[in-house]
């Protein structure tokens, strides 16, 4: 058979070399004369070198990629599960090091000698491993670095090389021979963008742990992960993250609740469950601002619906609200107290396996829904739309079926009057929705989708 490739001009070949790591480059350099003039005549493809063990325990391939390479600055990334790379690697890393713009290295670091200067490195990168920051890291002077991304980190008294760093995530370590000092975080790098901290192993007072605060005013994407006894609501008012653009806390249910602090304001929000023990609640803030709050591991979804209704009566905070997404049992228990949205427009109701199955009834043998939780709907306040999310049932001996989607357009026409003239319906078989849009529409229309 006719090798193809021959017809094709060097670029192309070279553009795909460009999705091989190095170890498949290095193999297809040795097919023939053709594709391997193609890779050496693009040193661009050796810059880029992705090496995992055990073919990359020696640092032969990382001196081959280097000698094709050029005078192009090196991104190097390095995988080894067992965390032991070899002498001959690690004494290649060190020779090169000044070359690098970007080191990912998911493996033991502690032979690696990181106080060398690398006056190229804008990405800095150590997972897996713990990774204790020297003071003269890369070379003890400022320079390119902007990413610095570490698990299980131990930071430095003073450090001029972090001072540029404007994206940091880190975990603070469960077990350390000395202070991890992440409480220095906010001095050590005073131009932070994009800060994302696990703080699961913090033992201690989280006060004495983490900065004080205030945050660096450049911030303008936070996460933060606490599963433990750190309060990640306090720690949003003393930083003051209120302006910063998207907030991310991924917290215990039973640590501080409702999240108002972080949701005050709000303009659009959404509470969604995630199988039957997580929550997201999602808010859109003023000024293009989002806030996310997770709280996972829950006993289960409906231990929290008391707490979410009663966020959804907090008057004060939600006076500018315009669009809400929220599943039905909080919506009927927060439509309970009588309380109402002045600027509430839009309305999604998602309605989940566990709802469907506690409103289902048995007529004859044959199991259908009762929507008559949908009622809560007669106390919302007047809205331009209306959207039903029917989230599936795991068990397919419950079906949504045409009789289902019947009786819910049926329960809908009685609460004419009090939702919108056109509702849509998403979230049955597709069979069923083919059906239902084949009927004459009775007011309100119910579209299914």
């Amino acid at each position: 058979m006719a090798d193809r490739t021959r017809t094709l001009a060097p670029e192309v070949l070279a553009a795909c070399f460009a999705f091989l790591d190095l170890g498949e480059l290095i193999s297809a350099s040795h097919v023939s004369w053709a594709w391997r003039a193609a890779a050496l005549s693009f040193p661009s493809l050796w810059a880029h070198i992705d090496l995992d063990a055990p073919y990359g325990t020696s640092g032969r391939p990382l001196h081959l990629a280097v000698s094709r390479a050029g005078q192009l600055p090196l991104d190097f990334r390095y995988l080894d599960v067992y965390g032991a790379p070899s002498d001959s690697m690690v004494e290649a890393v060190g020779q090169y090091f000044h070359r690098f713009s970007s080191f990912k290295w998911t493996c033991n670091i502690i032979n690696i000698d990181i106080s060398r200067p690398a006056p190229l490195l804008r990405e800095f990168c150590c997972y897996e491993w713990t990774c204790v920051i020297p003071p003269d890291f890369l070379g003890g002077s400022a320079g390119a670095l902007r990413t610095l991304h570490l698990d299980n980190a131990i930071f430095p008294e003073t450090c001029p090389a972090l001072s540029t760093v404007t994206d940091l995530r880190a975990r603070h370590p469960e077990i350390a021979d000395e202070c991890p000092r992440f409480h220095l975080i906010f001095d050590l790098c005073p131009r932070l963008e994009i800060l994302f901290l696990d703080l699961n192993d913090i033992s201690r007072d989280p006060g004495s742990e983490l900065p004080a605060g205030p945050a660096p005013r450049t911030l303008r994407k936070v996460m933060l992960e606490s599963w433990a006894c750190c309060d990640l609501l306090q720690l949003y008012a003393e930083w003051g993250l209120a302006s910063v653009a998207d907030v991310h806390l991924l917290m215990p249910f039973d640590v501080s609740f409702p999240p108002s602090p972080a949701i005050d304001g709000v303009v659009g929000l959404s509470v969604l469950f995630k199988r039957t023990e997580e929550v997201h609640i999602v808010a859109q803030l003023s000024g293009a601002r989002m806030r996310k709050v997770t709280c996972d591991d829950l006993p289960d979804v409906g231990y929290l619906v008391p707490a979410l209704a009663e966020m959804l009566q907090h008057a004060t905070m939600l006076e500018h609200m315009q669009t809400v997404s929220v599943p039905l049992g909080v919506l009927d228990h927060a439509l309970a107290g009588a309380y109402h949205w002045p600027r509430l427009a839009h309305l999604t109701v998602h309605i989940y396996a566990h709802e469907l199955s506690d409103m289902r009834r048995y007529d004859q043998g044959y199991p259908l829904i009762s929507w008559k939780h949908l009622d809560c709907l007669r106390a919302a306040p007047a809205l331009e739309s209306l959207a039903l999310h029917i989230h599936g049932l795991d068990d397919a001996s419950e079906p949504r079926t045409i009789r289902d989607a019947q009786g819910l357009r049926k329960y809908l026409s009685a609460l004419a009057g009090c939702i919108p003239r056109l509702i849509r319906v998403h979230g049955f078989p597709k069979a069923v929705v083919r059906e239902m849009r084949t009927l004459d529409g009775t007011e309100p229309h119910v579209l299914f989708c």
